[in-house]
């Protein structure tokens, strides 16, 4: 039990906020509306970047600390998962026509290729190199 006096207590009931806590609601009515105009994307880097340039002068943890009681948080970026082939499917694979096919005797009537984008010197130039399978020697093509 605490020993206070009754009107110790009212009294304190009653003080008005200190000028700490009128600043804190100030700067958070100003982090919230940040946060909504950013459609709830920014967390404490950005937001206090907005802040500093309209003219706020606070700090990143007085930021985050207000963004934390008024749980708002930045949305995170999603982890890019690598799209390529998934082999982990039931379903049947794709037989091989081209292997079903004779060697071409002539020009035109099997195109099969592979390119690789390589970067060439000088500054920049990049070049497609490739090999098919009915071509004798690599090709090469600059774009």
């Amino acid at each position: 039990m605490l020993r206070l006096s009754h009107s110790g207590y009212y009294r304190w009931c009653q003080q008005r906020p200190s000028t700490r806590q009128r600043e804190d609601a100030a700067i958070a009515a100003k982090v919230a509306a940040a946060h909504r105009a950013s459609r709830g994307t920014y967390g404490v880097p950005r937001i206090l970047v907005d802040l500093q340039e309209s003219g706020t002068r606070t700090s990143k943890r007085r930021c985050a600390r207000l963004m934390r009681e008024q749980g708002l948080q930045g949305k995170k970026k999603h982890r890019r998962k690598p799209r390529t082939t998934d082999s982990r499917h039931a379903k049947p694979v794709a037989e091989n026509i081209i292997a079903l096919h004779p060697d071409p005797t002539g020009p035109n009537q099997c195109w099969l290729f592979m390119f690789t984008v390589q970067q060439m010197r000088p500054a920049g130039r990049t070049s497609k190199r490739g090999r098919g399978r009915f071509c004798p020697r690599p090709l090469f093509c600059e774009v």
